[in-house]
Formats: structure tokens, C-alpha cells, sequence
């Protein structure tokens, strides 16, 4: 069986969000159309960043970092029975990113070994250029066995994908490729793409992409007015890292209506994102592809 609603109902909204001294602005959009028991949302979120520190250097009139989300979602949702229901997704998003920081004052670029080679009394400014793309489908189910007991499960599996992202900056980018970065000076056409070290091209990421699946299950039993247990597990599988169980439990005993003894055991599991394994190279982060996940396990 399935449950239907009488009429169609859709919603939009926009949300501006004012510059703040941080300073901080950006907008945000996003529809949502339903029908019956489908229901589409599509948005968008933009976010600009400008004039902050970085790396110790206050670039202010040059430092920004612009980023922009679109997103769908597709949710279906299924009554099978009076007591099983299902919801089935299928969500993406393409995540895009530019920025640029002042690397260094003119004055320091001009005589730092790592400036500009012919003295040239000019800010040195890079920065890099990024998108990434994110798909998702899956379900999400609860079954209310009873009053007293209730079962959670559900599976997904995402599809994690980078073009490569390129260094980007102030500087003659043909020229440094030819001389094998030996020669750095100021572009006359603005912001180029390409930075070239002695020996190769250094981007911070080459392309990738990753598939990841899981599948979990919990359960919710109230055993007797004062004594509930709850029970879960999760397996996750990353192609690139390898495959793991978590487990969790929690036992809880009402004494009274106002106190409650809890014994609880967790395990958790974060597996490193692309940056973390397979950049090359940045002001801040270099990959290690030999990382693997973080496992925690807790008990109160």
C-alpha cells in the first residue's frame, strides 16, 4: 500500500546573508517541489571569504576564497505495510572553489629566493581552482514490530570524483613552464593557470575518484516499563581504504521519573577524505596515501 497527499505543494526561498566584519557573505537558494510521495529539492549555496590571514600574511584587498554548492535530491517514500516504511534518495552535488591569497608583500617578493626572479616590486598571489562532484542513492527504512519494539536499516552507496585541481596566480605562466620554473615574473595578463617547480608540473590534485558503500541496522527494544536496549551496527567499505565494522550498544534503566542510569559502548569510524591521501602539495597540506581510517571505540 502507499500513502498519497491530496495536492502538489512546492516552496522556494532565498536567503541573503549580509558581509559581516569577519568578513563573511553569500546566498543561499533553494526550491522544493512535492507530489504524493515524491518529493525534489534543488539549491544552491554560495559563500565569499575575503580578507582574512593566511599563512601569517593579512592580504587584505587580495585574499578570497569563493565557494558554490549546487545540490538535487530525489525522495521517494513507500508504505509497504502499516507497520514498514521505506524512503528511497537519490541526491548530488557539484561543489566549485576559487581563491587567491597574497603569498607574498611586493617587498618580500622582490628579494625572497621564492619570488619573483627579476626583482620586480609586486604582490606575489596564488591560489587554486577546484570541482568535485558527489552522487548518492540509497534507502532509509523503519519497522515498528510494536508499541515496544522498533527496527532502523539502510543501506547507501556515493560516488566521490575531483578534477585536478591546478595552481593559479599573478605570474607568466608560459614562461615559467618553458624555463622548468627556473624563471618567475609578474604576468601582464592577469590570473594564469599552471605552476611548473624544476623537474614537473605541481598541481594539488590530480583526478580522482572513489566509490564507497554502506549498509547498517539498529533496534529498539523496551523490554519492560523501566529497561530499554538499543542495539546497532554499520559496515562501510571505501574502495581506496578498505572495510569496516562498527558496533554499538545502549542499556538504559529508568529509576524514576526524573532519573535515568545509562550504560553506553560506541565505535566510530572516519575515513580520510581525497585531500588527506592524494594532494600533492599545498601552503598547508601534503597527502599521505598510506593513511588509513580513525577508529574510536567509547564507553560511558
Amino acid at each position: 500500500s502507499t500513502q498519497s497527499r491530496s495536492s502538489a505543494a512546492s516552496d522556494v526561498y532565498k536567503r541573503q546573508v549580509a558581509a559581516t566584519n569577519d568578513p563573511e557573505s553569500g546566498e543561499d537558494a533553494q526550491i522544493n517541489i512535492e507530489f504524493s510521495n515524491i518529493l525534489l529539492t534543488a539549491g544552491w549555496v554560495n559563500r565569499l571569504y575575503e580578507d582574512f590571514i593566511q599563512g601569517g600574511v593579512l592580504g587584505n584587498k587580495v585574499n578570497e576564497v569563493e565557494r558554490s554548492t549546487a545540490y538535487y535530491r530525489l525522495k521517494y517514500d513507500h508504505q509497504f505495510t502499516d507497520e514498514m516504511k521505506v524512503d528511497f534518495f537519490v541526491e548530488s552535488a557539484r561543489v566549485k572553489q576559487y581563491e587567491l591569497v597574497l603569498l607574498l608583500p611586493a617587498e618580500a617578493a622582490s628579494t625572497n629566493p621564492f619570488g619573483w626572479t627579476d626583482g620586480s616590486v609586486l604582490d606575489y598571489i596564488g591560489g587554486n581552482r577546484y570541482r568535485g562532484d558527489d552522487l548518492r542513492y540509497g534507502f532509509d527504512g523503519s519497522w515498528f514490530v510494536n508499541a515496544d519494539h522498533q527496527a532502523q536499516f539502510g543501506a547507501v552507496h556515493q560516488n566521490e570524483s575531483s578534477e585536478r585541481i591546478t595552481f593559479q596566480g599573478n605570474w607568466n605562466a608560459e614562461l615559467m613552464r618553458t624555463s622548468d620554473g627556473a624563471i618567475r615574473i609578474p604576468s601582464t595578463q592577469g590570473i594564469e593557470t599552471g605552476f611548473w617547480v624544476p623537474g614537473a608540473k605541481l598541481d594539488l590534485l590530480m583526478p580522482y575518484d572513489r566509490n564507497i558503500f554502506g549498509i547498517y541496522a539498529q533496534d529498539q527494544w523496551r523490554i519492560n516499563e523501566q529497561l530499554t536496549l538499543t542495539t546497532g551496527i554499520r559496515f562501510d567499505d571505501y574502495e581506496d581504504i578498505g572495510s569496516n565494522l562498527s558496533l554499538r550498544m545502549g542499556l538504559v534503566y529508568q529509576i524514576d521519573d526524573s532519573q535515568l542510569l545509562k550504560l553506553l559502548y560506541g565505535e566510530a569510524f572516519r575515513a580520510p577524505s581525497i585531500l588527506d591521501t592524494n594532494a600533492e602539495f599545498s601552503s598547508t597540506t601534503v597527502g599521505n596515501p598510506n593513511l588509513k581510517a580513525e577508529l574510536v571505540s567509547t564507553v560511558d
